[in-house]
This record gives C-alpha cells, structure tokens and sequence, in this order.
C-alpha cells in the first residue's frame, strides 16, 4: 500500500509539476491526510478528462472521411489559374527594321533630333524581353573605341570627383542602380575598335571570351547588360556610310535578340566629311525605333564644335568631355525611366 501510494504521489506530483512551487506556500496542517484526499482528488480527475478525452477522439474520427470517401478527379479540362489578375504579356521583339516606327527621327532631320532619347513600346518591349531573359536591368554596357573607355566616358560616376547640379540632382537615383558599370572595362570597348570590330572574334579577350566568341557576344555573356551604348563611327575607314549602316543593323538585330536595348549616339566630328556617318546612325535608329542620343546637337554651341583644335579633328576638348559625361548621363536616364514607365517617355 505504501509503494502504490508513493507511486500516486510522484505520478500526481509530476502533473501538476508547473504549479507545485506556487502551492507549498498554503499546506495542510496534516499533510498526509491532505495529500491522500488531494491525490484520490487528482485520480478521479485524470478518470473523468481520459473518458472526456476518448468520447472527443471518437467524436473527430467519425467526423474524418475515410481513405476510400475520398474522390480521385482526373483532370479533363485546362487548369484554373491561381494567379487573380492576368499579368502584362509583352511582345517579343524581332530584329529588323519597322514598317511604321513611332518616333519623328529622319535622316534628313538628324541634326534637329532632341538631345536625350524618347522610348518607344518597341524599346521597351526588348527590355522587358531581356529581363525575362535573365538580363541586369543594373548593368548597361558600351561598344565603341578609345573615346568611349571609363576613363573619358562616365567612368567619373563611380567616383566621388563629380557633383550634379540642382537642375540633376535627380540622376543620383541613376548612379545607385548602375553603381559599379560606370567604371567597368568593357570587352567591347577598345582603342581603335570599329563597327565590324565587335562582330570579329579576332578581337576579344582571350582572358574572358570563348573561342570564336566576338567581343559583342562576349560582352552580353560575361556582363548580362539591359542596355547598350553605342558610340561607333569615328574610325569607320571600309567604305561608304550604307556600308556602315549595314554592320550597325548587324549589331543592333544582334542586341535585339539577346534583350539588349540599344542606344544610338551621333557623334560630334565630321571625318567623312558631310555627316553621311550621323545621317545614317539617325535614319537606323528612326528604322528600329530605337533610343537616340543626339551628342552632336549638344557639342554644337561649345567653340570649335566640341573639338580639340590643338589635338586634330576628332578628339574630345575639356568642355565638351564634361559634356559628354553628363549628357552621357542624362541619356541613359531618360531610357532606364522610360522604359520602367512605359513608351514615349524622355
């Protein structure tokens, strides 16, 4: 009887084991007989919450269907989706010119052009498409020669040496997503690089590129860029300007398949002599209906149109390097929010 009654005793005490500390406080005066009374208590207790217990766990498994209540539904009919609102379906672009493009661009008119780029839907159609794509919509990258490196072209905006005006203040938003691209050597970028030179495996990095890979494809593969700068012409020495016409369609159908969105920039020389190479770059980009970046137009009121009399016929002066890197700026800007926005934003 004692063993049966110490069992009860260590079994009730540890139940109730939470609340033990708080009652010692308020014990009997006989304690023995207390505990007995409060034991058999705690029994009778635990007898009525086991058969509660048990008539409630009867009470759920009549409730439960059973395996074979169960109807297995073989799918006839297409799925409902589960999203509640249908997302956006964006057009994939295909490269090639436009029978009617929505820009005002011509060839005739290409001085005139606006300095920073409208967005067109197309444009934003191949971004969005290169996003899908796997695209940085962080990263932007730039094909052209010695005048287009971080050095001399918007590299300073990973810096600390540059300061906006308050007319720009809103551009640092600009920098913070593309922070880290300004800088960046790109395989596309090199002294004496031509349009042909990007679509020529002869010219990539072996440290970077695959075999036969040009330094164009090299540049998307190893940088995944959203955007594309374009700044090409001043070394095109192979022929006449439909000829370089034709290489830049080459670059731009190749950007356009890879979700790369292209921006066209005239540039501020004249080597050729008649502007055939900006007439051209403005009539493509009139064709695509693609971003275009009028740096000439913006060049035009510096002395000497923007060039280094002392250095030749091609080469940046210091006033118009500045101004290249802000409206450089400015530019990509206008398409990073346009194409964020929707079309026909500047």
């Amino acid at each position: 009887m004692k063993r049966y009654l110490t069992f009860l005793i260590l079994f009730s005490l540890s139940l109730s084991g939470c609340t033990s500390a708080g009652q010692a406080a308020g014990l009997p005066s006989d304690p023995t007989a207390a505990m007995q009374t409060s034991v058999a208590q705690q029994v009778a207790t635990l007898s009525v919450e086991q058969t509660a217990v048990a008539q409630q766990v009867q009470t759920m498994s009549a409730a439960l269907p059973t395996a074979t209540a169960v109807p297995v539904v073989e799918s006839t009919s297409t799925p409902l989706p589960t999203a509640t609102s249908t997302p956006e379906i964006i057009p994939t672009p295909v490269p090639g010119p436009l029978a009617d493009p929505e820009n005002e661009l011509t060839d005739k008119g290409w001085g005139q052009a606006p300095i920073l780029p409208t967005v067109s839907e197309r444009a934003r159609q191949i971004y969005q498409t290169g996003l899908k794509m796997g695209n940085d919509p962080r990263h932007f990258s730039v094909a052209g020669d010695c005048q287009s490196v971080p050095e001399v072209f918007l590299g300073i905006f990973d810096g600390d040496r540059y300061r906006l005006s308050d007319d720009d203040t809103a551009l640092q938003e600009t920098i913070d997503n593309f922070k880290g691209q300004f800088i960046r050597d790109g395989v596309a970028v090199r002294q004496g690089f031509g349009i042909t030179s990007v679509l020529d495996p002869t010219w990539s990095d072996p440290q970077l590129c695959q075999p036969d890979e040009t330094p164009l494809a090299c540049e998307f593969r190893v940088n995944k860029p959203s955007i594309l700068f374009i700044n090409m012409g001043t070394n095109w020495k192979n022929g006449n300007a439909e000829g370089y016409a034709k290489y830049l369609r080459k670059v731009i159908d190749y950007s356009i398949e890879h979700g790369v969105l292209p921006i066209l920039s005239s540039k501020i020389d004249n080597v050729e002599g008649d502007h055939s190479i900006n007439i051209v770059t403005a009539g493509v980009a009139h064709e695509y209906d693609l971003p275009y970046w009028n740096l000439w137009l913006a060049a035009d009121p510096l002395p000497h149109h923007g060039l280094d009399s002392n250095r030749g016929d091609i080469y940046f002066s210091v006033d118009a390097q500045y101004l290249r890197e802000i409206s450089g700026l400015r530019a990509i800007n206008a398409v990073w929010r346009g194409v964020m926005t929707g079309a026909g934003n500047e």
